[in-house]
């Protein structure tokens, strides 16, 4: 797969982990209405219908193409159900870069927990966390 032209969050369909770039403007445009309905839906604290999100999947693919040009919408809509479609539908509008920002972030401080915890930085014995006081002796 080649190497992504724009940054994105990393989104995994089918076992096939993609770089999901933030929509670009002739996406949003097209796919106003839909947002501007379940927006305010959860601006307002009510309910929308689900029919109300289908629109993800072909919002979601316009995304990925940007990156991955050849992409089936048959591979999207296979891997978009109800289990990620709001999270997906926030990926494609991460325009600031924010909730990309955030999970590097994470990313990072997992790793660097991961390396210290390898490298058995902080001195603490085994089974005793920091700040642990020790029983006085005589």
């Amino acid at each position: 797969m080649p190497a992504p032209l724009i940054k994105g969050i990393p989104l995994t369909l089918g076992g096939t982990t993609y770089t999901l770039p933030p929509a670009s403007l002739g996406t949003l445009e097209s796919a106003a209405d839909q947002l501007d309905k379940v927006n305010s839906a959860f601006a307002s604290g009510s309910t929308f219908a689900l029919r109300d999100l289908l629109f993800v999947t072909d919002f979601a693919l316009a995304c990925l193409q940007r990156n991955y040009p050849t992409l089936e919408r048959a591979e999207v809509a296979a891997h978009i159900g109800l289990d990620n479609v709001i999270d997906v539908m926030q990926m494609c509008l991460d325009t600031s870069g924010l909730l990309r920002k955030k999970l590097a972030d994470e990313a990072q401080q997992a790793q660097q927990a991961d390396t210290a915890s390898a490298a058995g930085e902080g001195g603490h014995r085994l089974g005793e966390p920091a700040g642990t006081a020790s029983l006085p002796t005589s």
